[in-house]
């Protein structure tokens, strides 16, 4: 979290304060005060944002049980006095501030009348923001306030502070997106701003297609959505996704559709549907550069589509594997794809794209199924249950380079390269992330560094960049503390 003169300081440059001044409208509206900045107009419309927060704030005025909870809605109450008022003006605001600076002083952790601390503390900061600007002091407090109450409650402090202020806030830190176990079905949008996960929701097989929206922490929405016609409800069933280049479309896989399965491209804002194909033979899709996808089918062929806005135009079959595809892994930059044959397991093949033109060569065997693999410019890398990672060269001539016992990391159960390549990361079952520099060479340097990452180790984890130096960490466990959910960590480079 930027340091709260910083994020202030950066509030007040904003083009002649202009960010200040829709946060504190937005805020105004919400507590019902006068704008201090013009004719507040008419009540807020539906999507207005600050109805969000009196929603929030309604929330814990139902629990007026306890004491320090009803001075927080009593401040709210006297500002609202004081807006209609001369004579006693400054004895309401005083009051309120008084109140408001006392719950701000709450600690971070615990809960006050079931609500938690920090939800209480950003309430109260808001509050305190809201009494500056009836006062009519310096915008500087006002700024300081409102980037307080980010850092308490992101989430109940957006719809006054914005999307451009939380996001700048939580720059450069780590936090928590959701604490609900999810996995992603595919890999981040380009931008780095959205990740498509899939919620277990039923024994049916049914699930819950889950955007989250990085940039601010939180999730975007959720469709409830049924597997294909004929899947077994044993057997976990999850989607797969590929942005569009802009990132204001997402095409996914699985939807239920009587006779097989359907492609759908759904919008990253609201998730509605604006495109479908139907595809009864599709196992999954993966991005493949700037502006391509890669379908595969269960008879082997890989088909290219193009994006164009948010339409996809395919499929083009340009490549045949086999005798079926299991699963299949791309490089940052789409220029290779690594795919483990259905039929056969013990085949793994690796693709390069050049112009819609794939060949293919056979590069390793094995004899391990579900194997955790990824793919750099340079080398595949894969790992089998109770054995080492490993690698083997992809490039023509290529031999392998690096030995077992240079990877000596069992219980891998995903694999992730960062963009441009720099850095190979493996999750493995005790809850960890092990992680190898790339160089220019493509392979590790030797170098590794273990970091915990959950309290107690979940069944699933995966790791998915974000950023050059950074990671989204998505678990599936059980409710034990930090044994699920879905974080952004920051990488040192």
């Amino acid at each position: 979290m930027l340091e709260g003169q910083a994020a202030a300081t950066w509030l007040l440059e904003q083009a002649g304060e202009v960010v200040l001044r829709q946060s504190v409208s937005r805020l105004t509206r919400a507590l019902q005060l006068p704008d201090p900045y013009g004719d507040p107009g008419p009540s807020a419309p539906d999507d207005d944002p600050s109805l969000e927060l009196r929603e929030r704030l309604g929330g814990i005025v139902e629990r007026l049980d306890e004491d320090r909870l009803a001075s927080l809605v009593a401040g709210f109450e006297q500002l609202r006095s004081a807006s209609h008022t001369t004579a006693a003006r400054g004895d309401y605001i005083g009051s309120a501030l008084r109140s408001f600076h006392a719950l701000a002083a709450l600690p971070r952790s615990g809960t006050t009348g079931g609500v938690p601390n920090q939800t209480v503390r950003a309430a109260a900061l808001l509050g305190i923001a809201a009494g500056h600007v009836l006062l009519g002091d310096e915008p500087r407090l006002c700024a300081e306030a409102l980037v307080g109450a980010v850092d308490a409650d992101r989430h109940l402090a957006l719809p006054v502070a914005g999307r451009t202020l939380v996001a700048k806030c939580i720059a450069g830190s780590d936090y928590e997106v959701t604490d609900r176990s999810c996995l992603p079905v595919g890999p981040v949008a380009r931008a780095g701003t959205h990740l498509l996960c899939v919620r277990p929701r039923t024994r049916a097989g049914s699930a819950d297609l889950v955007m989250l929206d990085l940039e601010i922490g939180r999730e975007s929405w959720q469709v409830t959505v049924a597997p294909p016609v004929g899947e077994s409800a044993a057997t976990p069933w999850t989607p797969t996704s590929a942005f569009s280049p802009d990132g204001a479309a997402v095409a996914v896989t699985g939807s239920a559709r009587e006779g097989g399965r359907a492609l759908e491209v759904r919008t990253v804002v609201d998730g509605r549907i604006v495109g479908r194909h139907d595809a009864p033979d599709l196992i999954g899709v993966l991005p493949a550069g700037d502006e391509r996808m890669v379908s595969a089918h269960e008879d082997g062929i890989l088909c290219l589509w193009t994006w164009s806005g948010q339409e996809l135009r395919g499929p083009a079959p340009f490549c045949t594997v086999g005798h079926g595809i299991e699963d299949m892994q791309a490089s940052w930059d789409g220029s290779w794809i690594a795919v483990k044959d259905a039929a056969a397991p013990a085949s793994m093949f690796v693709l390069g794209a050049t112009d819609a033109r794939l060949r293919a060569r056979r590069v390793l065997g094995t004899r391990w199924r579900h194997t955790p693999f990824a793919v750099t410019a340079d080398a595949l890398f894969w790992a089998g249950v109770g054995t080492p990672l490993q690698a083997v060269g992809i490039r023509p001539g290529d031999r392998p380079r690096v030995s077992a016992t240079q990877f000596d990391v069992r219980g891998v159960q995903s694999l992730s390269v960062a963009p441009e390549g720099w850095l190979l990361s493996a999750v493995t079952s005790t809850g960890s992330v092990v992680s190898w520099r790339l160089p220019e060479t493509g392979w590790p340097d030797g170098h590794q560094r273990c970091e915990p990452l959950f309290e107690s180790p979940p069944k699933t984890a995966r790791l998915v960049f974000n950023g050059p130096a950074s990671a989204v960490v998505c678990a599936r466990g059980d409710s034990a503390p930090g044994a699920q959910g879905v974080y952004v960590r920051r990488l040192p480079r």
